[in-house]
This record gives structure tokens, C-alpha cells and sequence, in this order.
């Protein structure tokens, strides 16, 4: 088992991954970082699963164009780990123009046979 600095170091880079995929819209390996029963929770209240997320990336309904990470907590209590990434995201949303957000993701990672995955994501501004 890796020691509480490892995993810190692990999930901080699994939450810059997420950020990558979601740019680039590398659905495969977005789809291999994030648990079957994943959903995100946007700024509006409205939530999405894994697939609909998916697909609201692939058609571009969600447009990712960068991010700017300035700040990751966690807290890690067995196989499950609360997370808080902070960062500057350029993204336009449902046809609407570019914007930059200060985004707050809270991540519940669960490990899944020695693999941490991203599970339930609120976001929020910060």
C-alpha cells in the first residue's frame, strides 16, 4: 500500500489527467480514469453519468480548451479519498462562448483493485 504522500501525489495526478483527457477529448482513456458509477454534479445542480458525460464531451455539448491547476487537497480514509482540485478552466458549455472559471472539483476517489478511481464530482467555483 503506498504511503499517504504517494497517494496524494497519485490522485493530484489523476485530477491533471481528467483535466488532459477532457481537452483533448480522449474519451478512452477518460473512460478508463473514471468509475462505472461516476457522476458529476456541474455548477447548475444538474448531474450527469459517466456516459452522458462522455457523450456530452464527444459531441460537444462540453468544450475543453485549458486549464491552469492552482490547488489540490485530499483526505484519505481507507479505499475511499476526498479530493479538492482547484483550477482556472477555459471552457465554453452548450453552444455559449469561451470562459474561464475558477473551478473547485471535490472528488470522491474509490480505489478499485489497487486503481484509484474518480467517482462522484461536484463542482462549484471557488
Amino acid at each position: 500500500m503506498l504511503a499517504g504522500r504517494e497517494i496524494k501525489d497519485e490522485l493530484e495526478q489523476r485530477y491533471i489527467e481528467l483535466y488532459r483527457c477532457m481537452i483533448e477529448k480522449d474519451l478512452i482513456s477518460l473512460s478508463a480514469i473514471l468509475d462505472d458509477g461516476f457522476v458529476l454534479t456541474h455548477m447548475t445542480g444538474m448531474q450527469q453519468d459517466k456516459q452522458s458525460f462522455l457523450h456530452s464531451i464527444e459531441k460537444g455539448t462540453l468544450n475543453y480548451y485549458a486549464a491552469d491547476h492552482e490547488a489540490a487537497y485530499s483526505e484519505i480514509e481507507k479505499d475511499q479519498v476526498q479530493f479538492i482540485g482547484e483550477s482556472r478552466v477555459t471552457a465554453s458549455v452548450s453552444g455559449g462562448g469561451r470562459h474561464t472559471w475558477r473551478l473547485r472539483l471535490q472528488i470522491e476517489f474509490v480505489n478499485r483493485n489497487g486503481i484509484w478511481m474518480i467517482g462522484r464530482t461536484v463542482a462549484s467555483t471557488y
